[in-house]
């Protein structure tokens, strides 16, 4: 089966993913897919495969401003300097951070699974504040509103 092999690199690079992530979230090993890529030939049951995971790839969507409020909410719980997780992701080229787990692993913000975010680990919920702020007021000086 044939198809164009550069599609799944425009379509992994849309969403911020590399081969080695399209494996691991196919099954499939980087070395097939990589041929797949170059040839554009490959078994259909592997381009079915990809073709299965790329649609899974969901649309990401910069979390309601309460997502603020909520981490507002937790430093004044218990401080500034805590530990927590940031999830982000790449969605038509565009970095969007779009939850916070905090330390009793909570998970707040996510319209998607975690499996499909990348991570930052060991970030402050005082500098994930200021992410999040700072993406919400690059949104509104854009005219752009998250998602409700």
């Amino acid at each position: 089966m044939k198809i164009n092999g550069q599609w799944i690199e425009q379509k992994l690079s849309q969403n911020g993913f590399t081969v080695s992530d399209l494996a691991a979230q196919s099954g499939l090993d980087a070395e097939t897919i990589e041929k797949m890529i170059k040839t554009d030939e490959g078994e259909e049951l592997d381009w079915n495969t990809v073709l299965s995971t790329l649609n899974q790839y969901p649309a990401l969507y910069a979390p309601a401003n309460d997502l603020l409020a909520i981490i507002e909410g937790q430093i004044e719980q218990s401080s500034a300097d805590d530990p927590c997780t940031v999830f982000y992701g790449v969605n038509q080229s565009d970095l969007l951070f779009v939850a916070i787990q905090f330390s009793d692993l909570s998970v707040h913000g996510a319209n998607v699974s975690l499996d499909y975010l990348h991570r930052l680990d060991q970030v402050s919920l005082g500098q994930a504040l200021a992410l999040f702020q700072a993406q919400a007021d690059a949104m509104a000086n854009a005219g752009m509103h998250p998602r409700k």
